[in-house]
């Protein structure tokens, strides 16, 4: 018996009438369906114009049309589905001012895949949220202002999201990533907010790449038990704190980064181990321009630059193997590199030149230390300086202090043996060496035109 395919008819008695399904009309029919489901999959997914009201869920593409949402007691728009697009056009969302809005502008619940663009929210208490494991969103062109915490918040375990060129002004946090891993942040800034800038907490594996935070009452960028995150070419300027913060946070890599004209520190490492800080920048801030302290292991600071800040260039305080190299300390007005209670660091390659106060400083327990290769050149004060009790089994090897205000190498009250070798002490106003305590070790030193005479012998640094 042939095999029969049955067609309904649109007949009033609804009965059908019977196809033989022979392999000719079955291949007719299968061409005809694939056809036409390419042509449907051609057809683009549509977007609808929307007046939304405050709280509204979207569930499919959406541009919004005048009036946006405002005035909301709650939130704003809250996203409904996956694999969506909501285009603000520009448009305000705002929320209520007298009672003030306890809701999120544009809440994002955990729906993975969607894009969020040109949108403006202000006067809510968080601009735009990420919730509850949104992943693969897209925050672009977005604008959030005075919201009462943050402009941005993508949290809890919200994973490789981007967002890109937008601004957070005058929010609490301007962008925090709370709880949240391998997420993208670029080209994005913060301004006059009242907290951080940029803050991660609690967060691994992100990279912020181009941002810059400006006028922030707080840090510009602030890490906390965060790890294996990188920050390349972001920008600080004029916080009200630290320009770079990264406390008790382990293994972040800070590359092409600058800080400038803040009221702390350009960059601290507080409690901080296995950072790596490349090739960033310090200028005209109020206290340090690189501070590494408190039980901060292991950081690598190499080919970095400080120049023009209150005290000193770089300052390593009661933290232990510390590498230096190739960086360059111009210009501060106090020293130019202290270890301060510090112990096997290395300083390789560094400068130190025009500070307001020695070119190197060694003090207050710094033991187990190597400076190789280092220059201190036009130093108000000292060039090298080992000053202070405790300050034991250091070795200076091959460096040069050349016209410092002070003497070129300058070591005293050392309990035990340090090592002067190999260095050159030229044109210096003070002594080419100084040893006040005879606890030093010289050998293959050579000085020459500084002012008063050696207090040591010459065979030791003539």
């Amino acid at each position: 018996m042939s095999k029969q395919l049955y067609i309904a008819k649109s007949v009033p008695n609804g009965l059908g009438y019977a196809v033989e399904l022979t392999p000719k009309v079955a291949r007719a029919l299968l061409l005809l369906s694939i056809i036409v489901g390419s042509a449907l999959s051609l057809i683009p997914a549509p977007v609808f114009a929307v007046v939304a009201p405050c709280g509204a869920t979207i569930t499919v593409n959406t541009s919004l049309t005048a009036p946006p949402p405002t005035n909301c007691l709650g939130n704003g728009i809250v996203i409904g589905a996956p694999n969506i697009t909501l285009n603000c056009k520009g448009l305000v969302l705002s929320g209520s001012v007298s009672p003030p809005s306890t809701g999120i502008g544009i809440y994002n619940p955990g729906y993975a895949g969607v894009t969020i663009t040109n949108c403006k929210v202000t006067g809510f208490v968080v601009g735009i949220q990420l919730d509850s494991s949104t992943t693969l969103n897209v925050l672009k062109s977005d604008i959030a202002y005075s919201n009462g915490a943050e402009g941005f918040l993508v949290n809890d375990s919200s994973d490789f999201n981007l967002l890109a060129g937008n601004q957070a002004n005058g929010n609490g946090i301007g962008f925090w990533v709370l709880s949240s891993s391998r997420n993208t942040l670029t080209d994005n800034s913060a301004k006059a907010n009242s907290q951080s800038g940029f803050a991660l907490s609690y967060s691994t594996d992100n990279a912020l790449t181009g941002n810059k935070a400006k006028g922030n009452a707080f840090e510009g960028f602030s890490l906390y038990l965060s790890s294996g995150n990188t920050l390349a070419r972001d920008a600080a300027t004029s916080s009200g704190d630290i320009g770079f913060n990264v406390f008790t946070s382990n293994g972040n890599a800070l590359t092409g980064d600058m800080s400038t004209n803040n009221a702390h520190d350009g960059f601290n490492l507080f409690s901080s181990s296995n950072n790596t800080l490349a090739r960033d920048t310090a200028a005209g801030n109020a206290l340090s321009g690189f501070h590494v302290l408190v039980s901060s292991e292991n950081n690598l600071l190499t080919r970095d630059t400080a120049s023009g800040n209150t005290l000193e260039g770089f300052f390593v305080s009661q933290s232990n193997s510390t590498v230096l190299t190739r960086d360059a300390s111009t210009k501060n007005v106090g020293d130019g590199y202290i270890l301060d209670t510090s112990g096997s660091t290395l300083l390789q390659q560094d400068s130190a030149g025009m500070n307001g106060g020695n070119g190197f400083l060694l003090t207050q327990g710094s033991d187990s230390n190597v400076l190789n290769s280092n220059a201190a050149t036009r130093n108000t004060a000292n060039g090298f300086a080992v000053s202070g009790t405790f300050n034991d089994n250091n070795v200076l090897n091959s460096n040069v202090a050349t016209t410092n205000g002070g003497d070129g190498f300058y070591l005293q009250a050392s309990s035990t043996l340090n090592w002067l070798l190999n260095s050159k002490a030229n044109n210096n106003l003070g002594q080419g060496c100084v040893d006040t305590t005879g606890t030093t070790v010289f050998f293959g030193n050579a000085a020459s035109g500084n002012s008063p005479p050696q207090s040591v012998p010459a065979a030791e640094c003539p």
